[in-house]
């Protein structure tokens, strides 16, 4: 039988054919499979790249064409294979691998931040703390780590800590701790070669051997975690960082300087957000929420009552108690070792379970404590901003019982404080502490209500959890067209008037009757408003309409209609002084004086005293 030629060529086609069908098909099946040897490859060749250019690789590595890129070649593939790699780690795992561990960021800080100079020799010692997340990415870590390593002053830095949990190692590094044994509080350093060769840290031999691993057994949660190995810390000041962050220059040492003049206070650094699908860092808003993610109670509302904090400094009533906040973020902030241990910051006595991962709100203790919280604008920390694994969802029935214990914080938003820079011969002329002031919550329109959302009240924290109740209080219309100040020579002082503090602003209260007013205490404000407390030239303490006054017998002050004519007499009630040293006196040698307890009251002057400290801001 002859064969023809037409028939082979057909057949070899067929076969063809079949042959790219079961291409395809084992590509489809076995993609996820591919892509882990894929990752596994560019990982080895990456970490060999970083090894060698580790110092030298911000102009080679341009992150938007790598985006471009990325997604060019990615727009015919399936969307949900894209997505469970992206959504895998939290972010995007493909750029990730591409990025250079040193790469370069934009600086958004204050301008005169980049010409401020630091004595490193001036400075305390510092031990940085870094708990790793859930299901670490060890190319985060490694970014992290490096981005630390190579723009901090050695001299400054005591030692890094990084605390491994065991849920939360990545199957990257498992191999290698794998064969490490385990401990339970004892701090001791993985020096293996494995590891060694395997975290792109051999560059930097001075800082080799302050890198400390510790190993919890249990996992814990971020609060215990900590709290082993605190003691063990050898800095003057210990600094908690996130895992997956990136510094920019010259990061670290405002976050000290303050801590020299306030040993009571926390540091926090202003964080960036960087795009978990893009890493681009996102230029942050000139609003800033309370703590700007520093120890992540972002709009949160507080019942303020000022009961039981004349107590301070005793540890038995200044705990620490739960606050169900996002279980997947920690605080990132600056404290001195004897502070934190002197108010014992990270007691876990009320943890239900042992091994809860269970995030602490410290806003209680250090508000009980009188402690002093500053953000530093010229401290900047880029945060990757993963998106949530649904395996770190399974931790939140655990935390349950934390929750339902009735967690009323007091006297919040009095006492905290924002760092600006500005001229001064304070602190080697860098640094000047001003409040942090709450933004003016008021709607824009011609009629307002001046005081809308400013009290301190249980009213006030109604409407911001939205339960519904008719609010009583008292809010005068003002049209904006009809406040006028006096003219400027008239005013000695203008402004609205707050206690340093504190941060507790002055304003208008409930009307008693047509001409009295109480005096109550306000949230300050980051946006100018129309109304404002004036001294003027007669010395008359005056807002509004109404002339500050105190009682007959100087006990406190309530607000009075100004009845009195020009050239009349004026009562000692009615005159206020206002001193060198920021003091606002009454009838010569009484002060104005503010604590959450006895609110407005008069003492005697003292320079020891400072709740008698008032200041003025001007809009």
């Amino acid at each position: 039988m002859k064969f023809h030629p037409y028939r082979l060529l057909l057949l070899s086609t067929i076969g063809f054919l079949l042959i790219v069908v079961f291409i395809l098909c084992f590509d489809y099946f076995l993609g996820q499979s591919r892509d882990s040897v894929y990752f596994y490859q560019k990982w080895s060749r990456l970490i060999r790249f970083h090894q060698r250019n580790i110092l030298y690789s911000e102009e080679i590595i341009n992150i938007h064409d790598f985006v471009a890129a990325l997604f060019q070649s990615y727009e015919t593939n399936s969307r949900i294979r894209i997505d469970k790699i992206l959504l895998r780690n939290g972010f995007n795992s493909l750029l990730n691998a591409k990025l250079a561990l040193d790469r370069s960021l934009p600086d958004y800080r204050p301008i005169d931040c980049a010409y401020w100079h630091y004595n490193p020799q001036s400075l305390p010692t510092v031990t940085i703390v870094i708990p790793t997340e859930p299901f670490e990415d060890v190319l985060v870590l490694s970014r992290s780590l490096t981005s630390i390593l190579s723009r901090t002053p050695e001299i400054i830095v005591k030692q890094i800590i990084v605390i491994v949990e065991n849920v939360s190692i990545s199957s990257l590094v498992k191999r290698y701790l794998s064969k490490l044994r385990t401990w339970t509080l004892e701090l001791q350093s993985l020096n293996t070669s494995e590891f060694r060769n395997f975290l792109p840290l051999r560059v930097f031999a001075d800082f080799e051997s302050k890198i400390v691993w510790h190993k919890n057994i249990d996992n814990c949660g971020w609060s215990c975690s900590v709290r082993n190995i605190v003691a063990n810390a050898t800095g003057e000041v210990l600094l908690f960082l996130h895992s997956n962050i990136e510094i920019g220059y010259n990061w670290l040492p405002p976050l000290l300087v303050p801590l020299i003049e306030y040993p009571n206070a926390i540091s926090i650094p202003t964080l960036v957000e960087v795009d978990p699908y893009r890493f681009e860092s996102k230029n942050p808003s000139s609003s800033i929420n309370l703590w700007n993610y520093g120890l992540n109670i972002v709009e949160k509302s507080f019942n303020i009552s000022c009961e039981g904090t004349s107590k301070s400094f005793d540890s038995e009533q200044c705990r620490t108690l739960p606050q169900q906040i996002d279980l997947v973020d920690s605080p990132q902030f600056a404290i001195t070792k004897r502070f934190l241990m002197e108010i014992n910051l990270f007691d876990t006595e009320f943890v239900p379970e042992s091994n809860s991962r269970i995030y602490w709100d410290f806003t209680m203790k250090l508000i009980k404590c009188r402690a002093k919280v500053l953000r530093i604008p010229c401290s900047m920390i880029h945060v990757l901003m993963k998106t949530i694994p649904n395996e770190i969802l399974k931790v939140t029935e655990r935390n349950y019982l934390a929750h339902q214990f009735d967690y009323q914080p007091k006297c919040l938003l009095k006492q905290f404080s924002e760092e600006v820079f500005e001229d001064s011969d304070q602190m080697n002329s860098f640094y000047i502490s001003r409040p942090f002031l709450r933004e003016y919550s008021c709607p824009f329109r011609l009629v307002i209500s001046p005081r809308c959302d400013r009290r301190i009240s249980h009213q006030f924290l109604r409407r911001q959890s939205g339960l519904s109740q008719e609010s009583k209080e008292w809010f005068p219309i003002l049209d904006i067209n009809s406040f006028k100040f006096d003219n400027l020579t008239n005013n000695l002082y203008f402004g609205e008037l707050f206690n340093v503090k504190y941060t507790v602003c002055l304003s208008l209260g409930d009307q008693i009757d047509r001409f009295n007013v109480t005096i109550i205490e306000a949230y300050c404000h980051t946006k100018p408003i129309t109304e404002s407390f004036r001294l003027d030239s007669k010395n008359r303490l005056i807002f509004e309409d109404f002339c500050l006054i105190s009682d007959s017998k100087f006990q406190t002050i309530h607000g009075f209609k100004c009845l009195i004519e020009d050239g009349g007499k004026i009562s000692k009630r009615f005159q206020w002084k206002y001193s060198s040293d920021h003091r606002l006196i009454i009838n010569d040698h009484l002060c104005l004086t503010y604590n959450p307890i006895k609110i407005f009251h008069f003492e005697i002057c003292s320079l020891e005293n400072d709740e008698q400290i008032w200041d003025w801001r001007k809009f």
